[in-house]
């Protein structure tokens, strides 16, 4: 970081940033995760799916497109690049996206380390 880049733009305190969400505890409960202006990015063929019909067991390609409020409490199959995965969709999970729900990686569990005790 260069030196000019550390100093504070403001003197005093920053300004406040009000997402229209509240303070939760000390902290920010909603921080979005794009430019304001651009809202946020749903693709079109799901919407079409919703209106043509439920979106009951209906696997989903697009990892990348926010979850909008229509798909609450309806179960879809997130494909994660292998198989789908299935999601319960609850009002928790709207404005995060899909693949958060589906992990690409294999979870290994920690190898246990031996210790050996030196008599």
């Amino acid at each position: 970081m260069r030196s000019d880049q550390s100093k504070s733009r403001w003197w005093g305190s920053p300004p406040k940033q009000d997402f229209g969400q509240g303070v939760v505890k000390g902290r920010i409960s909603f921080m979005p995760r794009r430019s304001i202006w651009k809202g946020s990015f749903f693709d079109a063929f799901l919407s079409r799916m919703q209106k043509k019909e439920s979106v009951q067991n209906r696997q989903i390609w697009s990892r990348r497109s926010s979850i909008s409020p229509e798909f609450v409490d309806c179960s879809v199959l997130i494909y994660n690049g292998k198989t789908p995965v299935r999601c319960q969709i609850t009002e928790g999970k709207v404005g995060h996206k899909f693949g958060e729900f589906a992990n690409t990686r294999r979870r290994r569990p920690s190898k246990k380390r031996e210790i050996i005790l030196a008599k």
